[in-house]
């Protein structure tokens, strides 16, 4: 049975170089939250919009080419849904988002603000982009995970559960981003990287490589980390009781440790100015000097021995 019409109004749109003719369309049966006779969006063809379920398309919202909603899908505001892309079970579309190409938009997943999503990716289950955040190629986006402002994830990277991706980030490769990390500013993730548990990246920092990175690691800065003994994470250690991550910079080793971030001599500096001789000094003195016999910069491993 039939849940809508086309209305007689038309518009043309165009899509790169071509134009769409798109009709308006009217309910002509109550499901969900849509009353017989309530106006919705735009489609091109009844391919467009399943008549089974509640899936619907609001307001001025597009969905056009061999792109279907179905299920208890909706789109609404000014988004714009074309190409082959699917939009299904729960999820929503909406703002000024497009979805392209033959991207899935399933579950209870959400794409809105002015986010693309393009190629062949999949955002499913709760996850959330939004901003102005582009993912693209075959990135997937599960879980609880959001993406977010100008961030980019591409290629096969993957971010999963409780992950996040905001600032000018970028997420690419083979990548893989999960449980409560967070990458951010104009940090990079590239490679085969992975970043997990509870770790930050921020700055202009890149992870790279076969690198892993866990625990309760900060990297910022500069970072340059390739592989997993380019960092080092100790604690609850000090005055605080806070983590100290040391790794690998460009020139120097970098050290991230409560409000500290800068080089590995500056922080030795500045524990001698607020510790002294005393235990805490003591202690991370030795974190650093294991540091030092462990991790080496960018610039220097050509020549390590």
């Amino acid at each position: 049975m039939k849940k809508y019409e086309f209305t007689e109004k038309t518009r043309i749109v165009q899509n790169g170089c071509e134009e769409t003719k798109l009709h308006r369309i009217r309910a002509v049966n109550t499901f969900g939250n849509v009353k017989a006779g309530d106006i919705g969006g735009w489609i091109e063809s009844e391919e467009c919009l399943s008549h089974d379920g509640d899936a619907w398309v609001y307001g001025d919202a597009i969905v056009s080419g061999k792109a279907c909603i179905c299920d208890n899908a909706q789109v609404y505001g000014n988004a714009w849904v074309y190409g082959k892309a699917r939009v299904c079970d729960e999820a929503r579309v909406y703002d000024e988002a497009q979805v392209y190409g033959e991207a899935w938009i399933y579950d209870e997943a959400r794409v809105y603000g002015k986010a693309w999503i393009y190629g062949d990716t999949w955002i499913r289950e709760n996850a959330q982009v939004c901003g102005k955040a582009r993912i693209c190629d075959e990135a997937r986006i599960l879980g609880e995970a959001w993406v977010c402002d100008d961030a980019i994830v591409s290629g096969k990277a993957c971010i999963c559960e409780n992950a996040q991706v905001c600032g000018n980030a970028w997420v690419y490769g083979n990548a893989r981003v999960f449980d409560e990390a967070r990458i951010c500013d104009e940090a990079r993730v590239y490679g085969k990287a992975w970043i997990y548990d509870e770790v930050q990246v921020c700055g202009k920092a890149r992870i790279y490589g076969e690198a892993s990175v866990n625990g309760k690691a900060w990297i910022c800065d500069k970072a340059r980390i390739r592989s997993t003994e380019n960092v080092l994470t100790v604690g609850p250690i000090g005055s605080r009781n806070d983590f100290a991550t040391f790794y690998s910079g460009e020139k120097e080793i970098l050290v991230k440790c409560g409000c500290f971030c800068g080089s590995i001599s500056e922080f030795l500096e500045k524990v001698r100015e607020t510790h002294g001789n005393g235990r805490h000094a003591l202690v991370y003195q030795a974190v650093a000097e294991t540091a030092c016999r462990q991790i080496i910069p960018q610039d220097m491993r050509e020549t390590r021995p």
